[in-house]
């Protein structure tokens, strides 16, 4: 279920209030029905599209500190869809705080803006279970998965949104005129996903033919930054402990073809497997702040077993059967980080 929740909150808190703003989707599944017919070619379509937003647009807070939080699911409970024969989803996640907004923290204010998503994805096609044909045996199993994912937190170009309290307290330290005074900010997206492509045919007859086909197209996009400030119009950040912009990513993929024929005369097996991926983890800091450390790291790994079966078994001239086939399996680990 697609569902919008919004709210409006009192503008002045008090230097005190921690305001939060937080988008929690814990748990969720999507089991697509699936379809058999006799004769014929089932096809069943899936879409699915999933969107979780924390997101400060416009208008004036003033608070303490701020946390602008967006969680979609957990690596112990992952949002889940399952589909057969052809499967689509779209999936975001995102914490944004957009330039429109004015935010007022007091000194000593800490910052944070973070998104985590965890996601499982599988799409199966399964057509080995055909009774033997006298004559002719067909089965097809075709899986088609096309991903598209994006987690994203950060705070867009051009954003003065965090502009601090005047100091006048004694025992303050002094600051350069107009700078932003911070206790720490936390900029951070957090992903994992778990993908499976599956394909199956079996058949058995006189004449036998089972085609399969595994493609799976995805891609997966993990991304933290601070956008750029014009400083002439802006405040510089001085941060007295660290500052921290972060991108993490750990994708999972395994697809495979399996296909067997048995025939009498004549065996065919064919099973291609296609994979398009586009994964990254970015991380970015683009204004000029002071700290006590700074940290701006990415991190992604993406991991892939990719296994094709094709077997036939014909019957040879003296009656006596045997059998051939080939196998092909392998996987392939990717550490990538911008």
């Amino acid at each position: 279920e697609n569902g919008a929740y919004r709210f409006t909150v009192p503008t002045d808190l008090g230097n005190d209030a921690v305001i939060t703003i937080l988008a929690k989707f814990t748990e969720g599944t999507v089991e697509q029905p699936k379809k058999a017919l006799s004769l014929g070619v089932g096809v069943n379509v899936s879409y699915t599209k999933h969107s979780n937003n924390a997101y400060i647009k416009k208008g004036n807070i003033t608070a303490g500190s701020l946390n602008v939080s967006a969680v979609s699911g957990s690596k112990n409970s992952p949002i889940t869809s399952i589909a057969v024969t052809v499967h689509v989803v779209s999936a975001r996640t995102t914490a944004l705080i957009l330039k429109g907004a004015v935010v007022t923290l007091k000194d000593d204010a800490k910052l944070n803006v973070t998104a985590s998503s965890a996601e499982r994805f599988h799409t199966i096609a399964d057509a080995s279970k055909n009774d033997k044909a006298g004559k002719v045996g067909i089965g097809a199993g075709i899986a088609v998965a096309v991903t598209g994912v994006d987690v994203i937190s950060g705070m867009e170009d051009n954003t003065d949104s965090i502009v601090a309290d005047p100091v006048t307290g004694e025992g303050k330290p002094s600051y350069i005129k107009d700078t932003v005074k911070l206790d720490s900010v936390t900029v951070k997206s957090d992903h994992s996903a778990e993908e499976r492509v599956t394909a199956k045919a079996g058949s058995a007859g006189g004449i036998s033919v089972s085609p399969v086909l595994a493609l799976n197209i995805s891609g997966m996009r993990s991304e933290a930054y601070i956008g750029n400030v014009d400083l002439e119009n802006g405040s510089q950040w001085q941060i007295r402990n660290d500052l921290t912009v972060s991108s993490d990513s750990v994708i999972d993929r395994q697809v495979a073809a399996d296909a067997a024929a048995a025939g009498g005369s004549v065996g065919i097996g064919a099973a291609p497997v296609i994979t398009v991926y586009n994964d990254s983890s970015r991380s970015g800091l683009r204004r000029s702040v002071k700290a006590n450390n700074i940290k701006v790291f990415a991190e992604g790994i993406s991991k892939l077993k990719s296994t094709a079966r094709a077997g036939s078994n014909g019957a040879q001239s003296n009656s006596s059967d045997k059998g051939s086939g080939g196998e092909s399996g392998g996987s392939s680990g990717d550490d990538s980080g911008e």
